[in-house]
């Protein structure tokens, strides 16, 4: 199939656009939400976590459906163990953070 010189021109353009798009800053905002608020206890990127028990972030989708975290946030964050504290959140805080953690899952898997 001959495709047209215009149409190759405008799929050369249509994935230079798609690559230059850059990182999705919902994403970028959940990591910042994540150190913020998560840090302390949790290996955002690279690395073990601070505290001994607590899942790095990369890990969690496999612990666990990342998509229900928002219900878990609801309240504030409360899991089966008494060393979680209560994480309060906002809703933008909530969407945010879901959408980073997603992109660590296996689906969206980040650069570590």
């Amino acid at each position: 199939m001959k495709m047209s010189a215009a149409a190759i021109g405008l799929s050369i353009l249509a994935l230079a656009g798609h690559a230059s798009a850059g990182p999705n800053p919902q994403v970028e905002e959940g990591r910042r939400v994540a150190l913020n608020a998560c840090s302390g206890c949790h290996a955002i990127d690279r690395g073990k976590s601070p505290a001994e028990k607590a899942p790095p972030f990369r890990t969690l989708y496999t612990r666990m459906r990342v998509a229900d975290l928002p219900g878990r946030f609801q309240d504030g964050m409360m899991l089966s163990h008494n060393q979680m504290p209560i994480v309060r959140l906002g809703a933008d805080q909530v969407i945010a953070l879901t959408e980073y953690l997603e992109s660590l899952g296996p689906m969206g898997a980040r650069p570590q």
